[in-house]
């Protein structure tokens, strides 16, 4: 379980407040939709609870681990084997194919072999079989996106962690990768959190939160 307790957090000198006292718990194989207008504070919850950023205030833990209690060695273990981060923007290596790419996150501790075989099934199950070898700049925007969310669940991760990622694609596109974290959320048991303004969308998961001015309503 992942749970915020009285989370805020400001930015800038003098400080403005972004998020303001949220309680927040995620249970295990929950998928939880955050949505809100611009400026609600939506990304940033969404970066803490993903340790990607820390709150000013408050804390988060994971299955009771608080993450400010964590070494840097259990929090980076944490990070690379349990939580998958799905950006707005693919981020995908250019000079490097789909598959390559996908294989990034178990390269880091010399696994790429042993992930090699799943990699061609996500590849396969996500409709980019014939892709795997083109690099990002042959794909369109979808398939660019769908090896994003690959290379996210490659090391089969706990918490799916994903923020507007379906912004810079069309609705058909956008759907497309609605209903790729729906089966996983369902078929793999992963946690999913989505940060969209979509309201389509975000009617798709489980459970909905609304942000309003750095606020839970």
């Amino acid at each position: 379980m992942i749970e915020a307790v009285q989370v805020s957090k400001d930015f800038g000198h003098p400080p403005t407040r972004v998020l303001s006292g949220i309680d927040l718990k995620i249970e295990n194989g929950d998928f939880v939709s955050i949505h809100g207008r611009s400026g609600s504070g939506k990304s940033t919850l969404l970066y803490i609870l993903s340790t990607l950023d820390h709150p000013t205030q408050g804390e988060v833990s994971f299955d009771g681990q608080k993450v400010k209690e964590m070494s840097v060695r259990d929090l980076d273990h944490l990070r690379n084997t349990q939580i998958g981060f799905i950006f707005q923007f693919h981020y995908l290596l250019p000079e490097l194919t789909a598959l390559e790419n996908i294989l990034l996150p178990p390269r880091k501790t010399g696994q790429q072999e042993k992930f090699r075989g799943r990699a061609l099934e996500l590849i396969s199950q996500f409709g980019l079989k014939g892709h795997e070898h083109k690099f990002p700049g042959q794909l369109s925007g979808g398939q660019q996106q769908r090896v994003a969310i690959t290379r996210a669940l490659i090391m089969n991760p706990k918490y799916l962690f994903a923020d507007e990622p379906t912004g810079n694609l069309d609705y058909q596109n956008g759907l497309m990768v609605l209903e790729i974290l729906k089966e996983v959320n369902a078929t793999q048991g992963a946690t999913v959190v989505l940060v969209t303004h979509e309201r389509d969308f975000s009617s798709m998961a489980k459970r909905e939160v609304l942000l309003k001015d750095g606020f839970v309503v």
